[in-house]
């Protein structure tokens, strides 16, 4: 019976995770090395390049037929390309962080099935600068 709880208890804590915090309580959101992989008029795919922890792994890219690990769909896609100076467009590699706040995008856009990643992120760029001092 000890050895049951022990077992549940320890995969109960393996389940457990932790995110820093900035010195406020608002948790930190790492800044990320990004490459753009796909842009369509219903989704932009972006994959990590500098974190293998986060995004959704084999992927495949129903146009090209290649095969990602560690891709998103960008949730905000269409704020995402009106904010984001300059324009970015496939195989652009940029800095963005990873904004955690549920955000419905309020623009027009095809109802074209391209079958992107199911793992979505809103992101903010820097503006093709590198990440922010203390912020990865």
């Amino acid at each position: 019976m000890k050895k049951m709880l022990y077992f549940i208890t320890i995969l109960v804590l393996s389940f457990c995770g932790c995110r820093k915090n900035d010195d406020d309580g608002k948790v930190k959101l790492p800044c990320l090395m990004v490459k753009v992989v796909r842009i369509t008029c219903a989704s932009i795919v972006m994959q990590v390049l500098d974190n293998d922890s986060l995004g959704q792994d084999g992927w495949k890219d129903i146009t090209s037929g290649v095969v990602y690990d560690n891709v998103f769909t960008v949730s905000a896609h269409c704020e995402f390309m009106s904010l984001a100076k300059p324009k970015y467009d496939v195989g652009s590699v940029l800095y963005v962080t990873v904004n955690d706040q549920i955000h419905l995008d309020k623009c027009v856009s095809c109802l074209l099935y391209d079958a992107a990643p199911i793992t979505r992120y809103r992101v903010i760029t820097h503006d093709g600068s590198k990440c922010p001092a203390g912020s990865k």
